[in-house]
């Protein structure tokens, strides 16, 4: 057991985290023993300051957005060091049109 999401407060880049193995226990068949799937998504302003095309994101865009973000998490979370995930996944949504809209 454990946390399964949380608003991040305080950060500028960061919005919110969540973690789908533990949302999800079922997604767990597709990772490795120990391993867990973590979703975060940024802050509008950051998303904002880093829009790039989707359909050929840069790799220097990919690295530099992934790096930050994985700062911004170990910030929020207090590790006592970088976070090193053993994969990455970065989707940004610059074309996306949501259906609803937090007022947070």
């Amino acid at each position: 057991s454990g946390m399964s999401g949380a608003r991040v407060s305080g950060s500028l880049d960061l919005q919110f985290i969540a973690c789908q193995s533990r949302k999800h226990p079922e997604s767990q068949r597709a990772l490795g023993p120990g391993e867990e799937a973590w979703t975060v998504l940024s802050s509008a302003a950051f998303g904002a300051a880093h829009k790039a095309p989707q359909e050929n994101l840069p790799t220097s865009v990919r690295e530099e957005v992934t790096d930050k973000l994985l700062a911004a998490v170990a910030q929020a979370v207090r590790a006592p060091g970088p976070i090193s995930p053993m994969r990455t996944w970065l989707q940004l949504w610059g074309a996306a049109v949501p259906l609803n809209c937090w007022r947070a």
